[in-house]
């Protein structure tokens, strides 16, 4: 008798300690961070155009078994639409990483959205990589930007980051 109530006694804390866990995963970090970027053309990445500011203010969610959000504010200079629009929620993928930027308002009685385009970060916004259209919308203009970096060697180092992270996450969806 006493083996089955000490059995089930490490059963309920293994339970217990499990729930605790996943409840805590749910807790959003607060980030504020302002970085120094590089942006470049995609078709020049080794020329880097300007250096801006990157700032996010908000929280970020990293719950267990599900996708990564980021809730807040992303501004960037030069790209006026990210100060004067809200940034939607990014869910970054579980399966990449990756997440959709889009800023979004209410002007005359309508809905305006805008795609900037895609954006990864590593862990808790220690680095950040958009990929997308130039402040002026044009399709034509494919740009990244990178941070923190301020020459090209430094956002070609982030680059090699987010690729090794990218391959390692298909290595382990296939596997």
């Amino acid at each position: 008798m006493k083996k089955n109530s000490k059995r089930i006694l490490i059963l309920l804390s293994a339970i217990l300690l499990g729930v605790i866990i996943l409840l805590v995963s749910f807790l959003p970090k607060n980030i504020d961070i302002s970085y120094i970027a590089a942006q470049y053309n995609s078709d020049e990445p080794h020329i880097v155009q300007r250096n801006l500011t990157i700032t996010m203010k908000g929280k970020l969610y990293r719950p267990l078994f599900l996708d990564t959000r980021y809730e807040g504010s992303c501004v960037i200079e030069g790209y006026d639409i990210t100060k004067e629009y809200d940034l939607d929620d990014i869910i970054f993928s579980h399966t990449n990483g990756i997440g959709n930027i889009t800023y979004s308002t209410i002007k005359d009685d309508s809905e305006k959205t805008w795609h900037l385009g895609n954006v990864w970060i590593k862990d808790d916004v220690d680095a950040i990589l958009i990929w997308g259209l130039a402040p002026s919308g044009n399709p034509e203009e494919r740009v990244r930007i990178v941070a923190p970096a301020v020459t090209s060697e430094e956002a070609e180092e982030i680059m090699d980051i987010w690729r090794n992270d990218v391959t390692i996450t298909k290595k382990k969806k296939i596997r």
